[in-house]
């Protein structure tokens, strides 16, 4: 493959070589399906800074924005199917800073994962106890640190502390119904 070929290239590579590799085609189906997922986000990313620059990739023409296209680094996001990597396009000479609307500046996990771990939160279980299923759940590399997980919880609390002092003095209620 040449050295020059765009992200979304060598993961269409990756599939055609598990279909032309020869396997059971039930042993290829499950790494077929991360890699189809990997393509879908990755060909979204690169479409939207195609649409930012204003030109395809690897074209030396002038688009709507000035910059070009500099490499890619690696991204990984956590997913309960596993980590997910992607190439994040750099760009170079650009007068705006490009951010992307599907990953945005930060987003290394996904948001099920996240669900996850709120939920063991509620449930009572401790933030290492949080660690610890979603590394035996999901493996290793999927987990999460106790302290991300810390902050996750941490937004739920303000989120729920900011619902148990809101102002209920404009709420007109005809019928109050307690039950314990």
């Amino acid at each position: 493959m040449p050295k020059r070929v765009s992200p979304t290239e060598r993961i269409r590579a990756e599939i055609d070589e598990l279909f032309g590799s020869g396997r059971d085609i039930a042993e290829v189906l499950g790494e077929v399906m991360r890699l189809s997922a990997r393509l879908v986000l990755q060909e979204v990313l690169e479409d939207e800074v195609t649409t930012w620059l204003g030109r395809d990739w690897n074209s030396r023409a002038e688009g709507e924005r000035a910059g070009r296209r500099n490499g890619c680094s690696d991204l990984t996001i956590k997913s309960t199917g596993g980590p997910v990597g992607l190439a994040r396009p750099k760009l170079r000479n650009t007068t705006e800073v490009f951010a992307s609307a599907l990953l945005g500046k930060g987003v290394v996990r996904s948001e099920p994962l996240e669900a996850l771990v709120i939920s063991g939160w509620v449930r009572g279980l401790s933030d290492r106890d949080i660690e610890a299923l979603l590394a035996e759940a999901l493996g290793p590399e999927a987990a999460l640190s106790k302290s991300t997980a810390s902050r996750i919880c941490q937004r739920l609390r303000d989120q729920f502390e900011a619902f148990r002092t809101r102002d209920l003095s404009d709420v007109e209620l005809d019928y109050l119904f307690l039950d314990g």
